[in-house]
């Protein structure tokens, strides 16, 4: 029984051909197949960036370890370039093993454009923000004190820590304010795709 209630609605889902007074006062939902297509579009696109720009920062890491002062002197130290790339990269491959979940999750939900469109630029800012904050955290370290494992770390730690809570704090009340957003979107996407659906279903037959 089951069965037979859930079939009509995957039938009118996905495109059952309609008369023309039930295409009049029905709702039509958006085909399947366009769905999908921004989706590959979304992940092929967001794919190539992020692995893109990971690789990029490994193979400039690379060249810097080439250099004898890189390698003598500054090597792995929160600071130099190679650390934040490294960091960066790393943060990168994290973002797009997100993003194949975040794909699988809204495969079957009808998503729309704009959404991806808002996903790619929330990606975007993301990323800009983890870069602006290395930076920042670099530049803040050299003006303090040369980076020094076995002395001065405190006191470069407290001076950094200083400058940069009221910006951790703004960081992260906008990171939860985003992951909040997107539960939000995906949520009420998929209520309102159940919504319609029965209610395409109940008009089909009414009509």
């Amino acid at each position: 029984m089951a069965n037979a209630q859930q079939e009509p609605l995957l039938l009118v889902s996905y495109g059952m051909p309609m008369s023309g007074e039930q295409r009049r006062l029905c709702p039509v939902l958006p085909r399947p197949e366009a769905r999908r297509v921004h989706g590959r579009v979304y992940l092929l696109f967001m794919s190539a960036v992020f692995l893109g720009l990971a690789a990029y920062l490994l193979t400039q890491s690379r060249q810097l370890l080439r250099t004898a002062e890189e390698a003598s002197q500054s090597l792995w130290r929160p600071g130099s370039d190679i650390f934040g790339n490294m960091v960066l990269a790393i943060g990168l491959l994290v973002l797009w093993l997100g993003l194949l979940g975040l794909h699988a999750a809204v495969a079957d939900h009808p998503v729309s454009t704009g959404m991806f469109v808002g996903a790619v630029l929330i990606s975007v800012h993301v990323e800009a923000m983890l870069g602006a904050c290395y930076y920042h955290y670099k530049s803040l370290i050299w003006a303090a004190a040369p980076f020094d494992l076995t002395g001065g770390l405190p006191k470069v730690l407290e001076f950094v820590d200083g400058q940069t809570k009221g910006t951790a704090l703004v960081s992260g009340g906008i990171a939860l304010l985003q992951a909040f957003s997107i539960a939000a979107g995906l949520l009420h996407g998929h209520f309102q795709t159940r919504a319609l659906r029965q209610q395409n279903w109940q008009c089909h037959v009414a009509a």
